[in-house]
């Protein structure tokens, strides 16, 4: 956990296991209008479950059968004033994605992701509360497609092409 100014932050060294991903904001059972963008992420270690419930986060569990259930984190991603800083990694290229290109990672094939969170404080009239955890940054790193690369490689960068 780390505390940045005077508004918390809590960054995530394991995010890689991420369940529920709509960075695009489709319409969805839970997000019938669409426009919510969110995704879940499963958390791996107690250090890390400890931390998120001592901060008063709602941790939801996902049923595995006749195994333990699998705790993990529903986190917001919110474009506006404040757009979160998320990057992608695939071999030796980073981007930056924006409001537009982050919907890539609802079908990312994703191998790491380190993760930073917001809590927002929130009431209901009818005295309902909660924390909501909200994206500040999310680095990915994605499976390295090797056709990719030799596709975008520069073979010969002085070859001048032919207009005739």
């Amino acid at each position: 956990m780390a505390v940045e100014g005077k508004k918390k932050k809590y960054r995530i060294a394991d995010a890689s296991a991420m369940v529920y991903k709509n960075f695009a904001g489709k319409p969805d059972t839970f997000n019938p209008n669409g426009g919510k963008r969110s995704f879940g992420f499963k958390i791996t270690d107690d250090e890390t479950l400890n931390m998120l419930m001592d901060a008063g986060f709602k941790i939801k569990y996902l049923s595995n059968g006749d195994e333990p259930d699998i705790p993990y984190l529903k986190v917001t991603v919110k474009y506006g004033d404040y757009p979160p800083s998320i990057w992608i990694k695939s071999g030796k290229s980073k981007t930056k994605l924006d409001a537009d290109s982050v919907k890539t990672l609802d079908k990312a094939d994703i191998i790491d992701a380190k993760l930073v969170i917001s809590p927002y404080e929130w009431e209901m009239p009818n005295g309902t509360s909660g924390i909501t955890a909200y994206c500040d940054a999310l680095y990915v790193t994605v499976v390295h497609d090797k056709f990719e690369e030799e596709f975008f490689a520069d073979e010969d960068e002085d070859e001048e092409i032919p207009f005739d």
